[in-house]
């Protein structure tokens, strides 16, 4: 198993983006990006031409959806009966049609001013919640402070992150944010079954922070089982006016500046629900803090 980086979303001009597949697979991989996904909308006319060997680890999807809201359909290259969502029930099936034909599948910007999902997340086929789109924004924290609820109360959900990007610009571009996911092979197969596991970290970008959080064998996504032994917090590409957040069912346990490129530590996640990590940093265009990396939950059953 090892990580691998990549963008889930993005689309081109097989849609409403503004460059054709190979630019857009060039770029892609300039951006030093391992694994990729174009997703374009109600169409699979992109997938064919994907190229045998384009120097990724492609992975077959299109964006399912309108009124109701967006999904992603990740693994199988046909379209659905339905490739709108009309209403309630209609969106079920079509996600339930997904899931039988084998496809994996993720919410796509729930909190999204304009494609926010209109239905219950809850009794809705899917495998992760896209928490992160494109540049962070008051939606992605929307979406952030729904799912913190949701782990505290015991759930556990996976997330992912995707650009959204219709062409690559300075300020919005393929791997912005970045999903790390650890995967047992360099196959789209494995990296789907890694994120449905939750074996993930997003950061903002392919150069950005990374989050190493590890309770003895056990990674991101992963259930630690009895008495926990301490956990181990690395993270490297920090800033020295970064701030570490170390986030539990409680809320926010531990927080401090990083002070330098790379930090250390040891957590205890006896008597929590799950442990999880987030970066934030400062942006002076902005004059204000934003988010810089996030990790998937470490959980522990005996809480």
């Amino acid at each position: 198993m090892r990580w691998y980086k990549g963008d889930l979303h993005a689309h081109s001009t097989a849609s409403d983006g503004l460059e054709p597949v190979d630019v857009v697979l060039r770029q892609a991989r300039e951006n030093g990006l391992e694994f990729f996904a174009l997703t374009d909308h109600k169409t699979v006319d992109h997938l064919k031409l994907l190229p045998q060997d384009a120097g990724l680890i492609l992975i077959p999807g299109f964006e399912f959806g309108d009124r109701l809201g967006h999904a992603n359909i990740f693994g199988i290259t046909h379209l659905l009966s339905q490739n709108r969502s009309l209403d309630a029930e209609q969106t079920r099936e079509s996600l339930r049609e997904a899931r039988r034909a084998g496809a994996r599948i993720a919410i796509n910007h729930p909190f999204h001013y304009e494609n926010t999902w209109r239905l219950p997340l809850t009794g809705v086929e899917h495998d992760w919640i896209e928490i992160w789109n494109g540049p962070w924004f008051n939606g992605n924290q929307g979406c952030l402070d729904w799912w913190q609820d949701r782990l505290a109360a015991g759930e556990r959900i996976p997330v992912a992150g995707g650009s959204d990007c219709h062409a690559n610009f300075p300020f919005h571009y393929y791997g912005q944010p970045t999903t790390w996911t650890a995967a047992f092979a360099p196959k789209a197969a494995a990296i789907l079954e890694a994120l449905c596991a939750g074996r993930t970290v997003l950061s903002y970008s392919p150069d950005g922070p990374f989050i190493d959080l590890s309770c003895g064998n056990a990674i991101v996504g992963d259930v630690v089982r009895g008495n926990p032994v301490p956990c181990r917090l690395g993270i490297r590409g920090l800033v020295d006016s970064d701030i570490v957040r170390v986030v539990s069912d409680r809320g926010v346990e531990k927080e401090r500046k990083a002070g330098c490129g790379v930090l250390s530590d040891v957590l205890d996640g006896k008597g929590r629900r799950f442990l999880r990590v987030e970066v934030l940093r400062h942006y002076p265009e902005l004059m204000d803090y934003q988010m810089a990396a996030l990790s998937n939950p470490i959980y522990f059953a005996e809480a």
